[in-house]
Formats: C-alpha cells, structure tokens, sequence
C-alpha cells in the first residue's frame, strides 16, 4: 500500500507532468501535515480547508467562484478545470483512512470558445469548447470510517453535487489512476500527445468493496488487490 510519502511525490509528479505539458497553468503542490489525536497524516494543499464548501448549499457557479478565487485546489488546468486531491493516513499504522479527488470544470466556456487566443493555435482543448458540452463535477471520496454497505460505499464516485450519487468503488484511487482517468477521458487529445511522459502508475491500494456492492454497477479500480 502506497505511503503519505509515496503519494506527496506521485501528486508532485504528476503536476510536472502537466506543466510540462501545457495542461496546467497554475498549481499548489502537496505537503504532509500531522496532528490530531489519534495522530494522523496529511497529504493536502493549499487552502484545502475551503474544499467543503463545495458540500453546502451553493449553486454549481458560486462554488467553482470560491474556489478557484481562493485558489483552493492542486492544479488549475488551461481550460479553467480545477484539480483537487487530499489523503489522510493514520500516523501510527500507515494505513488509508480518507482521501477526495475532485475534477471542478468551469462553469461558463464561453470565454474560452470565443476567444481561441487563450489557447494560440494548438488543439488540445477543441474537443472542450464544443457547444454541447455540458460540464459536470467529478468526486471520487474515500472514508473507512463512514462505510455502510451499498447505502455509502467506503471508495465511491459522486456525479453533479447529488447528495445520495455514491456510485461504488472497488478501491481507493491512487493520484496517477485519478489523474490519468479525467485526461484520457476529458482532454483525450492532449493525453494521446504525452501519454509517453505520464507518471507510471505506482502500488496501488487494497480492494474495500462489500460483497453487496460487487452485485450492483461499479468502478473496477485497475492495480489493487483482495
């Protein structure tokens, strides 16, 4: 199982991945933090405190607003998609108790489909800026603690804000899993351009579906073990 450390330096790499190529324009990169009793590690941003405002009563644009004007996020792609990834471990085992990937896509492309300067001339982002594209936020959560068979799976994926959308997950997701899942889907084409440079995938988690969640739709989470 991978350690806090392990994912500071995967998340780290990844974003020189997307510096590098031409998908992130602004960033916070990680550090490890400790406290709480029991002792646990952090692996966190930034202005990660201002995360859960996107789990209160706002509309979709005034939460993207606070965060993206509170820079509250690891990476801020060119498009103006936000990027958030945290982890907690228990300090004295090791082991995974939370973590929360998020994708925030912007709102409103009307700016960036009129105008295509913000881009010069290449064509990454052309598959973005189609007119019937429809943005929609992305969570990927992990909590031990809160796990209740099939009613709120330890490791699932939330869709749109919808309080009661946990769509079962077979594991918790490494960064470079999460990572590589919203640019080989949201921006394939600038995915297939450095897909050769992407950061190798590193030792995964262990499974934590229940047994009744196998039995419904869900996400197999590739590199983990039973």
């Amino acid at each position: 199982m991978p350690t806090s450390t392990e994912i500071k330096e995967q998340i780290d790499a990844i974003l020189a991945w997307a510096i590098a190529a031409g998908l992130c324009d602004d960033q916070n990169f990680p550090f490890e933090r400790r406290g709480g009793r029991p002792e646990t590690v952090e692996v966190t941003f930034d202005q990660a405190e201002y995360a859960g405002v996107s789990l209160r009563n706002y509309t979709y644009d005034e939460i993207y607003a606070q965060l993206r004007d509170r820079r509250a996020y690891n990476a801020r792609l060119a498009d103006g998609s936000l990027l958030q990834m945290s982890y907690r471990f228990a300090a004295a085992s090791g082991v995974l108790e939370q973590h929360r990937l998020a994708l925030f896509p912007v709102p409103d492309l009307s700016e960036f489909s009129s105008n295509v300067d913000l881009f010069g001339e290449d064509d990454i982002y052309a598959e973005l800026l189609r007119r019937n594209v429809v943005p929609v936020p992305l969570r990927f959560d992990y909590d031990r603690a809160s796990a209740n068979e099939l009613s709120h799976p330890a490791s699932h994926l939330t869709i749109g804000q919808y309080p009661n959308c946990r769509i079962p997950v077979s594991a918790p997701l490494a960064p470079a899993v999460f990572v590589e899942f919203i640019v080989r889907n949201f921006y394939h084409t600038a995915f297939t351009r450095h897909e050769a440079d992407f950061p190798t995938r590193a030792e995964g988690f262990a499974e934590s579906i229940l047994p009744a969640e196998r039995e419904v739709l869900h996400i197999v989470v590739p590199g983990t073990t039973r």
